[in-house]
């Protein structure tokens, strides 16, 4: 039976073009394969810790925490592999199967067909399953003749699952240092404006280097702006101040 199926497909090599043997099976051109991806930041983004909740009501007392702020960049990855749910097998038109196991499988390499990209699983037997860019599993499959030649092979393939789908493996770092860490204090009432202390650490000093300044707005001014972040003021007196923060700077 192997030896059936090499005789078929060094032919179909030799005539570089799509042939149909007598089952109906196709037997398309030949291709070579190319490295898989690597590794790579799929997008960058930040992690925020608050001491609050968008439209939350608080109240904070002269030298309180109005607002508390530290953010952190991460980095998200898209790594070189894919992810099976479940055992996906592929049966051959000769009885072979091949087999993803359920977990995570390095992708082998890559292939293009017909212009568009491929992503291949070894399976085993010389035959490596092609997953599209979205994860699912096709209905031909490749088998690996001398080198670096492939031949891809379709017709009456089964599947089982029948939707067969991997999704691709991610992962996230959180940098340790933050890039922005601030602390908005209530300082009460003076000369008819309310006065806010603006503390800024320097990133990796847990606080304890850093610059300060003080703003102050007139006390019967409801809607604030410190650091980008909007706050509304409900109440404020010279003991304390009842506000709610109702857009963030990020």
């Amino acid at each position: 039976m192997k030896k059936n199926l090499f005789v078929m497909l060094c032919l179909a090599a030799l005539t570089n073009c799509t042939a149909l043997d007598n089952k109906g099976y196709n037997y398309e051109t030949e291709v070579k394969m190319n490295p898989p991806p690597q590794t790579a930041i799929e997008k960058s983004d930040y992690v925020v810790e608050t001491n609050y909740e968008l439209n939350d009501v608080k109240v904070a007392g002269v030298d309180d925490t109005v607002v508390r702020v530290i953010m952190f960049n991460r980095n998200n990855y898209l790594h070189a592999r894919m992810v099976a749910d479940q055992k996906i097998v592929l049966k051959t038109q000769y009885g072979e199967e091949a087999v993803i196991k359920k977990g995570a499988s390095n992708i082998f390499g890559q292939v293009t067909i017909k212009g568009e990209n491929y992503y291949t699983f070894d399976a085993g037997s010389n035959i490596y399953m092609l997953a599209d860019s979205m994860g699912y599993i096709q209905n031909k499959y490749l088998y690996k003749l001398k080198g670096n030649a492939y031949q891809i092979i379709g017709g009456r393939v089964s599947l089982k699952p029948n939707q067969a789908k991997l999704r691709w493996e991610r992962s996230s770092e959180v940098a340790k240092i933050p890039v922005k860490d601030f602390e908005i204090d209530f300082q009460g009432i003076a000369n008819g404006n309310m006065k806010f202390f603006v503390k800024y650490a320097v990133p990796g000093t847990n606080g304890e280097d850093g610059s300060f300044k003080t703003i102050a707005f007139p006390k019967d001014q409801t809607m604030i702006s410190i650091e980008g972040i909007m706050i509304r003021v409900l109440r404020v007196d010279r003991t304390q101040i009842e506000y709610t923060v109702i857009k963030n700077a990020w």
